[in-house]
């Protein structure tokens, strides 16, 4: 079920420069195929909870996500684009949940599919503080 492509755009393959691999999940999720559907700032915030583990710099990349999660409460952003809550990409986050085994991620894709921009905060806190 990854991949919510128009027809005019091509399947991405391969992992290069403007596809890391980061940027997918084990699940076989792209990360692109959930951020698309959400706001800015949840979605950036799901892109850095996603790779800090892989980029290179785990504490900033752990910041980063915390500072847009923290943005989006203070704008009272919502975490989809779409009304009502609920999101086309629900089930693809449901599917990166049932492969993860980062519990700072599980508790943050957990708290994504219940709306909760505290408990994204809090795992993101705890991913941090897991680096001391």
């Amino acid at each position: 079920m990854t991949g919510f492509h128009h027809g005019d755009c091509p399947k991405r393959e391969g992992h290069d420069a403007t596809n890391p691999k980061y940027y997918s999940h084990p699940s076989g999720v792209e990360t692109i195929d959930v951020e698309r559907h959400m706001t800015f700032c949840a979605g950036s915030a799901f892109k850095y909870m996603l790779r800090y583990e892989e980029k290179g710099d785990p504490p900033t990349d752990l910041r980063k996500g915390r500072w847009y999660v923290e943005d989006c409460r203070v704008y009272r952003d919502m975490i989809w684009n779409s009304p009502g809550g609920k999101s086309i990409a629900v089930p693809l986050v449901a599917k990166m949940l049932d492969y993860e085994t980062n519990v700072y991620r599980q508790d943050f894709f957990t708290a994504v599919l219940d709306l909760d921009l505290d408990r994204m905060a809090a795992a993101v806190d705890a991913a941090r503080a897991s680096l001391q």
